[in-house]
Order: C-alpha cells, then structure tokens, then sequence
C-alpha cells in the first residue's frame, strides 16, 4: 500500500514538470540570438588565442633555426680546426720519420770525415753529392750538430 503513495507521488511530480515545462515563457535568457552572439563571441576569441599561439610557435621556431645555425658553424669551425691540426700531425709525423735516415746518413758522413775518409769516398759511401757533404761539414765546423 505505502508503494502506491510513491508511486501516485511520483507521478503527480511528473505532471506538474511536463505542466510547467509545456507554459515555460519564450523570453528565456537564452533565445536563439543570444546563443549565436556568445557563439560569435566564442569564435572570435577562439581565434584571436589562435594566432597568439601561432605568432608565439613562428617565433620560437625562428629562435631555434637561428640556435640551429649557431651551433652548426660551431661545429663547422671545429671539424676544421680538428683537419688542420691533424694535417700538421701527420706532416709532423712524415718529417719526424724522414729525420732518422737524414741524421743517420749525416753523422755517417761524419764519422767517415773524422776517420780521414776523402770527400770523393764519403760521396760513394753514402751516395750523397760533393756539394752537400762539403755543406754538412761545414755545418759541423760551425757547431751544428745532427741528432
């Protein structure tokens, strides 16, 4: 029996909401004119944020072009720095090698001009000219020394 109260309540709520939904007033504040003002309203402010944030993602993109570029003439001038020295490395390394055989063949001309070795023998010994032995030892008598 108490469940036919609820329901007869229930239903007369019912009616009273459909009742006052049918006689609800025309001037409600939010006729077909406001809705589209706001939605203009909207649009134009979806907008406006729009080309900020495009404005702002131009800007940082142009700042890291530009951090782009920076960092790569960096590098560039580092690679070249890098080539050069090992330019000069490798330079260094072909005359240090070539050093040895020329100051070997030198203290030989020495050496052989001390045991009383003739300018003509020292020449087919180490099959240097005339005029570049005469240049060593002079070289040596003015304190130079190979080695």
């Amino acid at each position: 029996m108490s469940l036919n109260w609820i329901q007869w309540i229930l239903l007369f709520i019912g009616i009273i909401l459909i009742v006052s939904a049918l006689f609800k007033p025309k001037d409600s504040p939010f006729s077909e004119e406001k809705i589209e003002e706001l939605l203009e309203q909207f649009i134009e402010q979806m907008n406006m944020e729009n080309e900020e944030i495009f404005d702002k993602m131009k800007k940082a993109q142009a700042n890291f072009s530009q951090e782009i570029h920076v960092k790569l003439k960096e590098l560039e001038d580092k690679i070249h720095t890098f080539e050069q020295k090992a330019d000069k490395a490798v330079h260094h390394d072909e005359a240090t090698k070539a050093l040895p055989e020329i100051n070997q063949k030198y203290k030989q001309v020495l050496n052989l001009y001390q045991e009383g070795a003739t300018i003509d023998l020292i020449a087919k010994k180490t099959q240097i000219g005339h005029g570049e032995i005469k240049l060593i030892l002079e070289l040596m008598k003015k304190g130079f020394h190979y080695g």
